[in-house]
C-alpha cells in the first residue's frame, strides 16, 4: 500500500534511498570521492526532515507485509509545475510494479494539488530507467553537465493535463451510456477533489433496472491515494431484497468503462473480512486479492469501527 510517511520514518526513508540510489553508483562508477553529491551519498535523515518540515514535500512510501520498500517526494511550486525527487525501491522488491505504482501516485497527487506539470531528472547515461519513464508518459527535454558530478544529468517532463484531473476543476464525462439489458446507472451527483483531505474527484450513482426501478447504489473514485487503498475507488450496496442475482458486479463492469475513460490503468475496491458476498462480487468481477490491510487509526473507516479491509486490485485493458 501507498501511504504518507511518518516523521519517525524518516531515517529509515533515507538509508532506502542510499541503498536504491546505490545499486546506479555502482553501475556507473559513482563513489562517495568523485560524487559525494549525489542521492546515494548525501541523503540524510536530516534532509528529509528539512524537506518535510522546512519545505513541507509531500512524501509517501510503499509498505509491503509490514515492510517499507518503496519511496518518493514531491516539490511543488507556485507555478504549477513540481520535481519528482528520490522515486526509489528498495533491490530485493523490483521488478513487481512497485516503482510504476509509486509513478501513478504521484502524477495523479500532484494533478489533484493543481500541478500541470512534472519535472524528473536522471543521470543520463541510465538509459534503461530513462526509456522506463518515457514508456510511462514522460518527455526528455534535455541534459546538463555539472563540474560536480562525473556524470550527465538528464531532464524529462510530464504533462499532468492529460489525467483529466486538476486540483482546480474536474472533467466529468457522459454517464448516459452505463447501462445494459439488466442494469443501468443513474447519476445522482459528482464531488470534485479536495486535496487537503486527499478527496478525489468522484461520481455517485443509483443502481437501476432497465424500467428505473432503484435496487442499489454505487459510486466511483478518480485517482490514487493512499486513503483510497484503504477506502477504494468503487463502493457499492445492493437492496437486500434484489441480491442474489450479481447485480454489484454487474455495475462495476460499468463502472471500470468510466474509468477508463479517465486513464485509470487500475482500479482497487476493498471489503471487510468478514462480508463473504462482497469478497465474492470482487472476484466474480474479476479482482485480483492483493492482501488483507490495516486500517489506519487516521482514516475515517477507523473512526467507523473498521479495523481492517480485504484489498482487491483490478487492472483496466483499454481496449476492453
Amino acid at each position: 500500500m501507498i501511504r504518507k510517511v511518518r516523521f519517525e520514518e524518516l531515517s529509515a526513508c533515507a538509508e532506502l534511498i542510499r541503498k536504491s540510489f546505490r545499486t546506479v553508483a555502482d553501475e556507473f562508477g559513482l563513489t562517495e570521492e568523485n560524487a559525494p553529491r549525489f542521492t546515494a551519498f548525501a541523503t540524510t535523515g536530516d534532509r528529509l526532515r528539512w524537506h518535510l518540515e522546512g519545505e513541507h514535500r509531500p512524501m509517501f512510501v510503499y509498505e509491503q507485509d509490514g515492510i517499507v520498500c518503496g519511496y518518493y517526494s514531491l516539490n511543488l511550486q507556485s507555478n504549477r509545475e513540481c520535481e519528482l525527487n528520490n522515486l526509489a525501491v528498495l533491490p530485493e522488491y523490483r521488478h513487481r510494479g512497485i516503482g510504476k505504482e509509486l509513478l501513478d501516485h504521484a502524477v495523479s497527487f500532484a494533478a489533484e494539488s493543481g500541478c500541470v506539470t512534472m519535472n524528473i531528472g536522471i543521470v543520463e547515461e541510465n538509459q534503461l530507467l530513462r526509456r522506463w519513464y518515457e514508456r510511462n508518459g514522460a518527455v526528455h527535454t534535455g541534459t546538463k553537465k555539472f563540474d560536480f558530478f562525473p556524470f550527465t544529468c538528464g531532464y524529462l517532463t510530464m504533462a499532468l493535463q492529460t489525467r483529466r484531473v486538476t486540483g482546480e476543476k474536474a472533467v466529468f464525462y457522459d454517464t448516459g451510456d452505463l447501462r445494459t439489458g439488466e442494469i443501468m446507472l443513474r447519476l445522482e451527483k459528482t464531488s470534485g477533489a479536495d486535496p487537503v483531505k486527499q478527496w478525489v474527484p468522484a461520481y455517485y450513482f443509483d443502481i437501476c433496472l432497465p424500467d428505473g426501478t432503484k435496487i442499489g447504489y454505487c459510486d466511483l473514485r478518480i485517482g490514487h491515494n493512499d486513503r483510497l487503498y484503504i477506502g477504494g475507488n468503487i463502493g457499492y450496496g445492493i437492496d437486500e431484497d434484489r441480491r442474489g442475482h450479481h447485480y454489484a458486479a454487474k455495475a462495476c463492469e460499468l463502472l471500470f468503462r468510466l474509468a477508463r475513460k479517465h486513464d485509470l490503468g487500475y482500479v482497487i475496491i476493498t471489503c471487510d473480512p468478514d462480508n463473504a458476498a462482497s469478497a465474492r462480487t470482487c472476484e466474480l468481477a474479476g479482482g485480483v486479492y492483493l492482501e488483507t490491510a490495516k486500517v489506519p487509526e487516521d482514516h475515517n473507516m477507523y473512526e467507523e469501527g473498521h479495523r481492517q479491509v480485504k484489498v482487491y486490485r483490478f487492472e483496466l485493458d483499454r481496449e476492453a
